[in-house]
Protein backbone atom coordinates (compact mmCIF):
# COMPACT_ATOMS: atom_id res chain seq x y z
CA UNK A 1 0.00 0.00 0.00
CA UNK A 2 1.35 3.59 -0.81
CA UNK A 3 0.92 6.31 1.22
CA UNK A 4 1.00 9.40 0.54
CA UNK A 5 2.37 12.57 1.95
CA UNK A 6 1.66 16.44 1.58
CA UNK A 7 4.81 16.30 -0.34
CA UNK A 8 4.73 12.91 -1.98
CA UNK A 9 5.89 9.58 -0.60
CA UNK A 10 9.41 7.70 -0.93
CA UNK A 11 8.81 3.89 -2.10
CA UNK A 12 11.22 1.37 -1.28
CA UNK A 13 11.51 -1.81 -3.12
CA UNK A 14 13.61 -4.82 -3.21
CA UNK A 15 14.60 -6.80 -6.16
CA UNK A 16 11.06 -5.10 -7.86
CA UNK A 17 8.93 -5.75 -4.50
CA UNK A 18 7.11 -3.25 -2.88
CA UNK A 19 8.25 -3.37 1.06
CA UNK A 20 7.65 -0.20 2.49
CA UNK A 21 6.07 3.60 1.31
CA UNK A 22 7.20 6.79 3.53
CA UNK A 23 4.72 9.41 3.66
CA UNK A 24 6.93 12.93 2.82
CA UNK A 25 5.59 15.70 4.74
CA UNK A 26 6.58 15.99 8.91
CA UNK A 27 9.15 14.12 7.82
CA UNK A 28 11.57 14.52 4.53
CA UNK A 29 14.25 12.47 2.39
CA UNK A 30 17.14 13.97 4.21
CA UNK A 31 15.51 13.14 7.74
CA UNK A 32 15.42 9.27 6.96
CA UNK A 33 18.60 9.14 5.06
CA UNK A 34 20.10 11.25 8.21
CA UNK A 35 19.06 8.32 10.09
CA UNK A 36 20.68 5.69 7.89
CA UNK A 37 24.13 7.49 8.54
CA UNK A 38 23.60 7.41 12.26
CA UNK A 39 23.39 3.75 12.21
CA UNK A 40 26.35 3.91 10.35
CA UNK A 41 28.23 5.78 12.37
CA UNK A 42 26.99 4.28 15.85
CA UNK A 43 27.72 0.43 14.02
CA UNK A 44 30.87 1.69 13.11
CA UNK A 45 31.64 3.08 16.51
CA UNK A 46 30.04 1.12 19.10
CA UNK A 47 30.05 -2.55 17.01
CA UNK A 48 33.68 -2.00 15.90
CA UNK A 49 32.19 -3.11 12.87
CA UNK A 50 34.03 -2.01 9.14
CA UNK A 51 31.61 -0.83 6.35
CA UNK A 52 32.07 -4.38 4.54
CA UNK A 53 30.62 -6.09 7.60
CA UNK A 54 27.56 -3.64 7.60
CA UNK A 55 26.73 -3.78 4.14
CA UNK A 56 26.61 -7.66 4.33
CA UNK A 57 24.51 -7.63 7.31
CA UNK A 58 21.84 -5.09 5.97
CA UNK A 59 21.94 -6.67 2.73
CA UNK A 60 20.60 -10.24 5.10
CA UNK A 61 18.50 -8.40 6.83
CA UNK A 62 16.87 -6.52 3.68
CA UNK A 63 16.72 -10.29 2.32
CA UNK A 64 14.67 -11.13 5.23
CA UNK A 65 12.01 -8.66 5.24
CA UNK A 66 11.89 -9.35 1.21
CA UNK A 67 10.97 -12.65 2.00
CA UNK A 68 8.23 -12.54 4.63
CA UNK A 69 6.67 -9.66 2.19
CA UNK A 70 7.12 -12.19 -0.35
CA UNK A 71 4.76 -14.67 1.82
CA UNK A 72 2.55 -12.41 3.09
CA UNK A 73 3.64 -12.79 6.34
CA UNK A 74 2.86 -9.88 8.52
CA UNK A 75 5.77 -6.80 8.86
CA UNK A 76 5.88 -5.31 12.09
CA UNK A 77 6.39 -1.51 12.43
CA UNK A 78 9.81 -1.78 13.97
CA UNK A 79 10.97 -4.27 11.23
CA UNK A 80 10.00 -1.88 8.77
CA UNK A 81 11.72 1.27 10.09
CA UNK A 82 14.39 -0.67 9.99
CA UNK A 83 14.53 -1.54 6.77
CA UNK A 84 13.64 2.30 5.75
CA UNK A 85 16.84 2.85 7.85
CA UNK A 86 19.10 0.65 6.40
CA UNK A 87 17.82 0.77 2.82
CA UNK A 88 19.92 3.93 2.08
CA UNK A 89 23.26 2.08 2.45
Amino acid sequence: MIIQGKNGCVCLYWRDLLISSMPLGRFKLEDYMKESEKFIIESMTSQKKNIKEIVYYTKKYCEIIYNKKLNKKKLILMTILIFNCLYYL
